[in-house]
């Protein structure tokens, strides 16, 4: 009988340690192609945003542009609010010329 439990017991062992170095052995290849995976979107998304880099600098240069006019008609607005109505005329006229 002891002989029967212990030849269970080897068996079951190298069952599981079959078991082991298999689950092992597939979770190193699922590491692997994560690994593989994560380094193609990485190197997808530096290549994109490369890609875009120039095109973001326009876009941001534009849109600064576009905020400084802006305020240069709101500083005109607010020089015509304070000058003398029959000034305004001039005032507006020296902000166009100060803004070309």
């Amino acid at each position: 009988v002891q002989a029967y439990i212990n030849a269970t017991i080897n068996a079951t062992e190298i069952r599981f340690a079959e078991t082991m170095a298999s689950m092992r052995k597939e979770f190193t290849q699922t590491l692997a192609q994560r690994d593989l995976q994560w380094e193609t979107a990485l190197s997808s998304t530096i290549d994109s945003v490369a890609s875009n880099s120039r095109d973001m600098d326009i876009a941001w240069l534009v849109t600064c542009g576009a905020l400084v006019f802006f305020m240069q008609a709101g500083f005109a607005m607010l020089e015509a609010g304070i000058v003398h109505p029959k000034n305004v005329a001039n005032i507006l006229f020296k902000n166009m010329i100060d803004a070309s």
